[in-house]
C-alpha cells in the first residue's frame, strides 16, 4: 500500500475522482493528473469513464434510498457492491487512459447518499442533521493497492 508520506513528496500525482450521483445512473470516474499544491496547484484531465448501472442495480439504489425498506443486511451488501463498482470504475478509466492501476496515487470516492437530512430533527434526546453515504473505501484501497478518501458528505455534515 502506498504511503502518503511518500504520495505528498511527489510533483505530480495521479489522482481519481468517483461519483455515484442521486439519478443511480451510474458510477462515473474522472483520472486526473495533479501538479504542485496550494496557489501553484494545477490540475488536467487524462481520462473519464461512465460504467452504467443495470436497471436491477438502479432501482435497488433507488429503494434503499427511499428510507422505507432495507435493513443492515441490505445496507451491509450494498456497501460493499458500490466499492466494487467503484473500483470497477477505477480500473476502467485506467484502462481508458493507458495507465496502470500501481500507477495511481490516490482515490476520491464520494460513495452514494441512500439518505439525507439536512435541517437537524430531534432523535433520541438529541438533536442534529445527518447524512448516510455509502460505498465502502476499503475495497477500493485493496484493489489498487494507494489511498482512498471517502464519504465527503458526511464531515460536512458533522461540521455543520
Amino acid at each position: 500500500m502506498k504511503q502518503l508520506s511518500e504520495i505528498t513528496k511527489k510533483t505530480k500525482k495521479l489522482v481519481i475522482g468517483l461519483m455515484s450521483g442521486t439519478s443511480a445512473d451510474g458510477m462515473d470516474a474522472a483520472l486526473v493528473e495533479i501538479t504542485d499544491f496550494g496557489p501553484d496547484t494545477k490540475v488536467r484531465q487524462i481520462a473519464f469513464a461512465s460504467l452504467p448501472y443495470r436497471e436491477e442495480e438502479r432501482r435497488e439504489i433507488l429503494r434503499l434510498a427511499e428510507g422505507k425498506a432495507g435493513g443492515s443486511a441490505d445496507l451491509c451488501r450494498f456497501n460493499f457492491w458500490l466499492g466494487q463498482k467503484s473500483l470497477d470504475a477505477c480500473r476502467a478509466v485506467c484502462e481508458q487512459a493507458g495507465v496502470g492501476p500501481e500507477e495511481i496515487d490516490l482515490v476520491g470516492s464520494h460513495g452514494q447518499t441512500l439518505y439525507h437530512i439536512p435541517v437537524p430533527e430531534e432523535y433520541l434526546g438529541h438533536s442534529f442533521a445527518s447524512t448516510l453515504q455509502l460505498g465502502e473505501a476499503s475495497v477500493i484501497a485493496e484493489g489498487l493497492g494507494c489511498p482512498v478518501v471517502g464519504v465527503f458528505r458526511v464531515r460536512d455534515m458533522a461540521a455543520g
